[in-house]
């Protein structure tokens, strides 16, 4: 028999290993949650849903609410809730709006402008496509939107139909 040889330790383990965080690192972290929760209670920044619930948005609306003391406790009970959402860093994008469901969101409105776009260009070669994809379109009225947007730019009664004319694409792609 040949004598077993020992592997070498830690030769093929990971360098990114759960490695504790030192005191500093766990007192940034805790500065950067309250940070975090002292902008929440500052602002009316809109929450998204995916990372802020109901519960948390509730918390963050009694923290906006408070006064002295019991509002620094509800921001120091705030900060505990973010820590268990996730990070800092994935918080603070959720708020300024780098969501997946946000993005959806604004692709899928521009989209709608880019087919308004089209349909002021080109006219009744985009709208006969439009229809097309959308066969159940009122044609004679997007016509006339398109039309009446077109005239005068400038004008109230071409901003609000251009703005209907959107409004009808938007429902029209849903």
């Amino acid at each position: 028999m040949s004598p077993v040889e020992p592997e070498p330790e830690d030769q093929d383990a990971p360098e990114d290993q759960d490695v504790p965080l030192t005191r500093e690192e766990k007192r940034d972290v805790a500065i950067a949650y309250r940070e975090l929760a002292q902008r929440l209670a500052r602002g009316n920044d809109r929450l998204p849903d995916p990372p802020f619930d109901e519960a948390l948005a509730h918390e963050v609306q009694q923290a906006r609410t408070f006064a002295k003391n019991a509002r620094n406790r509800q921001i120091r009970r705030l900060a505990t809730q973010l820590a268990y959402r996730g990070s800092v860093e994935e918080l603070t994008q959720a708020l300024e709006g780098h969501t997946p469901e946000l993005a959806a969101e604004r692709a899928e409105e521009r989209r709608n402008e880019a087919w308004r776009a089209r349909l002021l260009e080109e006219g009744d070669a985009a709208l006969t496509e439009l229809v097309t994809e959308h066969p159940h379109a009122d044609t004679g009225h997007l016509r006339q939107l398109i039309r009446q947007a077109k005239t005068d730019p400038a004008s109230k009664r071409s901003k609000k139909a251009a703005l209907t004319l959107l409004r009808e694409i938007r429902a029209l792609r849903q």
